[in-house]
């Protein structure tokens, strides 16, 4: 075949506009179905199927005899799909991970793909020729991991677990064991490999993309049960990979957001940060391995008092500045977080009477943040040709929509909650989102010392707690995020 047909078919010009379908003759070109994905080997002169080394070019649209066929690069266009067998409504792949052709479907497990087209009737396809590569996986230093030996341990991957001082065993909401860590390996009857933090790929593992995970009665669950303990343990993100943040658990053996508490002689005050030790409720402090699970909102007399957990809250004339932070101090809430310790949030100050809880997990519980040292963080470059983004959308809190497989900005108005930052984007066709932890991300423009939470398409400093509630990130320097995006809570 002449290499004028690569352009525009039988050895003419370029079709123009309506007319989307070329014509091409190849004799014994060997196609049998059509709507299949095929590209252009210039040495050989000729059409060829798309496989797993080659990306298609253009789509088969129909099949005049053996020596004869058309083909379409882009639009709607005309083709025998139902005789074909295809879907109407539903995309088409050429998976490059595996090389099938037109039978893969999204949405799909392929790192490596191209959509083909999209089916709109039996008689009429759209072409889209859509390439979408595999993003960049995490580097090790960004997952916090441990390989353990345990004979006969029993366990299966995104298992919780916790130490019981002794071995690993599985956690529950239904008891005071919350979890430590989740199984993100089992290598064989005898180890396994449990992570702590960050993004790991563990293959197949049959969960809701997008969706968050809580502890369980010795598993992991999608909706957490409000009669229960409530620990956050992962989000998913793939088909294949999870990214581990276990979050303290919002009141061990407790059950709302709100609760009265009879408990002789406690001492407590108003914004007091707390935590259940197992026996009693006592003083949080970031110094020990004692973070909180909750707020004191309100002090009825010295043997009784209320939690707050989540939400908005009354708490009366509590003497904090409207407008900041609080975060967790040693036995109180303090308005600049100290990173030489432990770092946790507790509550905004809404005004002279009201403050709005949202606690964090614990950055490091248990150790000590070297201030000298950027804490991990956990990243992805993303490759989307014409993805939209530029500079001034550094700092934008964006999700994964697994059906167009493309990040967007996130919003408090709709389900679309945070599931990145954008901290860095390269070109038109790269950008990097960061899940959690210090990132350089230069040209933020936001306000050092704030913290940010999630609004209508962008990061803001005042919560609209008439909508969505969801932490995004605090502000470190004039170049750095510290990233510590929280799970969304609605207004109480």
């Amino acid at each position: 075949m002449a290499l004028n047909q690569l352009k525009g078919g039988g050895g003419g010009t370029p079709p123009k506009p309506p007319k989307k379908t070329i014509k091409v003759d190849q004799p014994g070109h060997g196609f049998s179905d059509i709507l299949k994905g095929i590209y252009y080997d210039a040495p050989a002169s000729k059409w060829k199927l798309s496989d797993k080394d080659h990306k298609s070019t253009a789509v088969i649209t129909e099949i005049t005899d053996a020596n004869t066929f058309y083909y379409a690069v882009k639009g709607v266009v005309p083709a025998d799909a139902a005789g074909a067998g295809k879907l109407p409504g539903q995309d088409y792949i050429l998976n490059r991970d595996t090389g099938t052709n037109a039978t893969d479907t999204l949405p799909t497990n392929a790192k490596t793909y191209t959509k083909l087209f999209k089916v709109l009737s039996g008689a009429e396809v759209q072409i889209t020729l859509e390439d979408v590569e595999a993003e960049q996986k995490v580097s090790a230093q960004n997952t916090h991991s441990e390989p353990i030996t345990q004979n006969a341990h029993g366990f299966k991957v995104t298992d919780p677990v916790y130490w019981n001082g002794t071995k690993w065993v599985l956690s529950s909401d239904k008891t005071q064991d919350t979890a430590d860590a989740i199984v993100v390996e089992v290598t064989d009857a005898n180890t396994i490999v449990v992570g702590y933090s960050g993004l790991f790929d563990i293959g197949t593992h049959g969960k809701f993309v997008r969706e968050y995970y809580w502890l369980g009665d010795k598993a992991s669950i999608r909706d957490d049960d409000p009669d229960t303990t409530k620990q956050q343990v992962f989000k998913v993100i793939s088909a294949t990979e999870i990214l581990i943040n276990i979050g303290d658990p919002f009141a061990p053996g407790k059950k709302e957001n709100k609760e009265e508490v009879t408990q002789t002689s406690h001492g407590f005050k108003v914004t007091d940060p707390v935590y259940w030790n197992g026996t009693q409720w006592v003083l949080a402090s970031d110094k020990l391995e004692m973070s909180a699970d909750a707020v004191v909102v309100t002090v009825t007399n010295a043997d009784k008092f209320t939690l707050g957990y989540a939400g908005k809250y009354e708490v009366g004339g509590h003497g904090k500045l409207a407008g900041e932070y609080y975060w967790l101090g040693d036995k109180t809430a303090i308005r600049n977080n100290d990173v030489t310790t432990t770092e946790q949030q507790l509550f905004k100050v809404i005004s002279a009477t009201e403050i709005v809880v949202n606690i964090g997990d614990a950055f490091a519980p248990g150790t000590k943040v070297d201030p000298t040292k950027d804490i991990p963080h956990t990243s992805v470059t993303v490759t989307k040709p014409s993805h939209g983004f530029n500079t001034t959308s550094i700092g934008l809190p964006v999700w994964y929509d697994a059906n167009t497989l493309s990040w967007k900005p996130a919003s408090t108005v709709t389900d679309d909650t945070a599931d990145a930052i954008i901290v860095e984007v390269t070109d038109a066709n790269t950008f990097i989102v960061c899940y959690q932890g210090e990132y350089e991300a230069v040209g933020h423009g936001k306000v050092v010392g704030e913290y940010y939470w999630l609004g209508v398409g962008q990061a803001v400093k005042d919560i609209d707690y008439d909508k969505v509630i969801q932490g995004l990130y605090k502000v470190i320097s004039t170049s750095k995020l510290l990233i510590k995006i929280s799970d969304s809570i609605k207004k109480v």
